[in-house]
């Protein structure tokens, strides 16, 4: 029962390698996966050691993910190089360029021993105005851009045998201010969300491994009062009942200002569990995994978590799967590739009259 209880929880770690107490800790956990960071690299080697033996440690395949957007949200930049913004392909208007972005992100993370992307981002460029941390990063300013253009996204990026995940249900769009400091309030009523923001997660949901689930409070969705991430009204009855979600579900890091500003670890935890999340995302503090794990333990019935931690072990048996053997790619050879990519793309909207983001 333990071994399957940690396969709810992706954690985050220190620093660029393990520590033996960091590697009893993942032995006794035992995670669904980990969530890397710049922090986590050095170099093209050390990341490829550090990816390998945390799958040693794991007795079922961990989940290994990253955010690599591209733009300012490229986490993998330090070893080689920062690929275009969202917001860059959106208004260069190539779908070859989108498509050569999608397939290059997932072979740059194939190379260092990464399963799962944590985009893109489906949100759309509404108000650029809004302090709300999509800048940057949205590829449309309007639903069915947005669909066209993800889909071309996830498709090349799928197809090199890397997952992808949808991202912030039910939608930060309309949010005011960015969640990693407060929690935000998004005043739409269902219609006007079914409108326009739901639009794209509907429409992408069968071709995504995973959706994310922003935290912000939308009253007219969450009778139950609790930010998005932690409601299941937005969880199980919009996300799954309303919108037939068969992807996992995935919090947002429950590190974020946005709920622990509100809530203890041990709320964080249940209320996210009780949402019917399948994953709980800890990006930071080894301390709140450990929170979380104690809070399973002593607070939880194995109802709460039991069925997400078997769609989670259906996922990974059914993931994407490598079409080529990812130590062959070359961290140099990627890089340039990822310099071509810009320069085309830089290039395209230098014709258009367009300026680099930023």
């Amino acid at each position: 029962m333990e071994l399957l209880r940690g396969q709810v929880l992706i954690m985050g770690l220190p620093g660029p390698e393990l520590d033996e107490e960091m590697r009893e800790r993942i032995e006794r956990i035992q995670p669904a996966g980990f969530i890397l960071f710049a922090r986590n690299i050095v170099s093209a080697e050390q990341l490829r050691a550090l990816t390998h033996e945390l799958r040693s440690l794991c007795t079922i395949s961990p989940i290994i993910t990253v955010d690599q957007e591209g733009g300012r949200v490229s986490r993998l930049a330090k070893i080689t190089a920062r690929p275009p913004f969202a917001d860059e392909l959106r208004r260069a208007g190539r779908v070859d360029l989108i498509e050569w972005h999608g397939s290059l992100m997932a072979r740059v993370q194939a190379a260092f021993g990464f399963t799962l992307n944590l985009a893109p981002v489906v949100d759309m460029l509404l108000n650029a105005d809004l302090d709300n941390s999509l800048s940057g990063r949205c590829l449309g300013t309007d639903p069915q851009e947005v669909i066209r253009n993800a889909r071309t996204w996830m498709r090349a990026h799928r197809a090199q045998g890397v997952g992808v995940t949808i991202k912030h249900f039910p939608g930060y769009s309309c949010c005011e201010n960015d969640p990693h400091g407060g929690l935000p309030v998004v005043r739409r009523s269902k219609a006007e969300l079914e409108a326009c923001e739901l639009i794209p997660f509907r429409e992408l949901m069968a071709e995504t491994d995973v959706v994310m689930v922003g935290h912000a409070l939308y009253p007219e969705l969450a009778g139950d009062g609790l930010p998005s991430s932690m409601s299941r009204d937005v969880v199980s009855g919009l996300l799954r009942g309303g919108l037939g979600c068969r992807a996992l579900v995935m919090t947002d890091d429950l590190e974020m200002g946005a709920v622990t500003s509100e809530f203890s670890p041990a709320q964080i935890t249940l209320n996210a569990l009780r949402a019917g999340n399948d994953i709980l995302l800890f990006c930071h503090d080894w301390e709140m995994t450990e929170f979380a794990v104690m809070t399973m333990e002593l607070d939880c019935q194995e109802s709460d978590w039991r069925p997400a931690a078997e769609r989670v072990l259906a996922w990974k048996r059914s993931a994407p799967r490598l079409k080529f053997d990812p130590l062959r790619l070359d961290p140099r050879e990627l890089t340039r590739e990822i310099e071509q990519l810009t320069a085309e793309t830089l290039a395209c909207l230098r014709d258009k009259g367009e300026e680099p983001f930023g």
